[in-house]
């Protein structure tokens, strides 16, 4: 696999990529408040319509907050109920969003309002396609992603599925922000690997990624 090398790098587009963000404490602590989420809020398989045919995403995921993003036949959107549960989701955990915090500030990127934490659970084999992040009312507002369990070749392209991407290896751990241009730029995760001491039980990985979703400010 050839992949940039998991150095700290600041682009002049806004995308950020800090390796090693979180300490080995701030890992579990994730581990820990993704497990109580689940409890609350289960994984579920989204799905979308391309060509008029419904096809699963190679991936499962959950939400935390008082917005959830979710695809299902009727295309992507929030909501504000889990699914299959039809309850709310639960609060972000304050674990969540105090990391949230210091990234932005690590970055040098104001403060914000979190308003979704969506957890994706990559197993082994599964990926997620190139896409943009546009369902949100604020597509200023940096997207935050952090990385905790399996390594993953992350991909990051331009402002057209056309554009040509840079590779990145994200490790357990690692921070990526998409600010400024970079916020709308197409990018996905190619595959994730085995990784050796990963603490996740079933060889998997998982996704934080914290959005601001609604024109709402602090």
């Amino acid at each position: 696999m050839s992949a940039k090398a998991s150095k700290e790098e600041t682009r002049a587009d806004g995308f950020h990529h800090i390796p090693g963000f979180l300490s080995v404490n701030e890992i579990h602590a994730l581990l820990d408040a993704a497990r109580s989420i689940c409890l609350e809020a289960p994984l579920l398989r989204p799905r979308m319509t391309i060509g008029g045919k419904v096809i699963d995403f190679k991936l499962t995921l959950t939400n935390a907050g008082p917005l959830g993003w979710w695809s299902d036949e009727r295309g992507f959107r929030y909501v504000d109920r889990h699914p299959v549960t039809e309850m709310p989701f639960p609060p972000i955990p304050e674990i969540i969003l105090d990391i949230g915090k210091r990234a932005l500030a690590r970055c040098e990127l104001p403060p914000m309002r979190i308003e979704n934490c969506l957890i994706n659970h990559y197993a082994e084999g599964e990926s997620l396609g190139q896409h943009q992040d546009r369902t949100e009312e604020d597509l200023d507002a940096p997207i935050l992603s952090l990385s905790v369990g399996a390594d993953a070749l992350f991909l990051l392209g331009g402002m057209d599925r056309k554009n040509p991407t840079r590779k990145y290896l994200l490790r357990s751990g690692d921070l990526v922000i998409q600010s400024g241009p970079s916020r709308r730029a197409f990018h996905g995760i190619k595959q994730i690997y085995p990784t050796i001491g990963n603490p996740l039980r079933d060889r998997g990985r998982l996704n934080f990624t914290l959005r601001k979703v609604t024109k709402e400010t602090l």
